[in-house]
């Protein structure tokens, strides 16, 4: 009979030893399983920058191109989807040009539709890439022109407070071929671009 007392009594001690430890360790850490916050935001942009766009006889075996840089300035707004570091958007933007300097090619208005991808580094600092559709009017030797194309780029976003971002981007437009001079000829277009965005969102 005090052989089982004796058991008895072990086994409670054995049972009561790590549930006091747990008492005094602390309530257990269990490792959260929500996912990660989705977050939105908007916001509206003003852009000013510069544009070389060039044009080329197509298949000729020593194309003679022209081109032309000018100067514009554009609009636009966007919204963003954040998940943890990704950020997944669209946009869409008006440009205007200011200046064109002399050549045969004169930019005239052109707007812009892209989606992007981005992903937020621990500085707050964004690099993206972008991918869309832009259409252009403009005119080559005086014939006006409107061609449209797909878009790709990519720029970088830099906080400079809550809601302020300055934005530096590139993108290249291929602008498709013509025949409306008489040979076919293709146009492509390389803009950089500066700006300030002003956001809404993202919890600030």
């Amino acid at each position: 009979m005090r052989k089982y007392l004796g058991a008895a009594a072990l086994a409670g001690a054995l049972i009561a030893t790590p549930v006091a430890a747990a008492d005094t360790a602390g309530p257990a850490i269990i490792p959260s399983l929500t996912p990660s916050a989705v977050t939105t935001s908007c916001y509206v942009a003003a852009l000013g920058g510069g544009a070389v766009t060039g044009s080329k006889p197509d298949g000729a075996v020593l194309p003679a191109s022209i081109s032309t840089q000018s100067w514009s300035v554009a609009g636009g707004i966007g919204c963003d989807v954040r998940m943890d570091r990704v950020v997944i958007g669209a946009l869409g933007r008006i440009e205007a040009p200011i200046d064109t300097s002399g050549s045969l090619i004169e930019m005239d208005k052109s707007w812009m539709a892209a989606l992007r991808l981005g992903f937020m580094l621990d500085t707050g600092v964004m690099p993206y890439v972008l991918a869309g559709y832009e259409s252009s009017d403009f005119s080559v030797a005086g014939i006006d022109l409107r061609r449209d194309g797909l878009t790709v780029g990519g720029g970088l976003e830099i906080p400079l407070s809550a809601h302020l971002r300055l934005i530096t981007e590139y993108t290249y437009t291929g602008l498709g071929k013509t025949d409306a001079l008489g040979p076919t000829v293709e146009t492509d277009a390389h803009k950089f671009r500066v700006g300030l965005s002003y956001r809404f969102g993202f919890g600030e």
